[in-house]
């Protein structure tokens, strides 16, 4: 029902759920690299963090949220294109 009444709002609470998800992934992995027999799951781990960092730059950039000034190259779609 929020997806139908304000659409930023929505599209904010999902994109942020995805960074959440990914720096929580990142953290478990981060914490538990002493014990880890294979390295590339720190490889991953370290990766989704950078993945959530992009994620949560492209929901601060997205039109209306005001984060950046308007002046700037629409920052959305720089990151969707990259």
């Amino acid at each position: 029902m929020i997806s139908l009444s304000n659409h930023l709002l929505f599209q904010t609470l999902v994109e942020l759920f995805s960074v959440y998800v990914a720096y929580v992934i990142f953290l478990i992995v981060w914490k538990s690299r002493d014990h880890l027999e294979n390295q590339y799951l720190l490889f991953i781990g370290v990766a989704y963090f950078f993945i959530g960092s992009l994620d949560l730059l492209y929901t601060l950039s997205y039109e209306g949220m005001g984060v950046f000034p308007d002046e700037q190259i629409d920052g959305c779609i720089e990151l969707n294109r990259g």
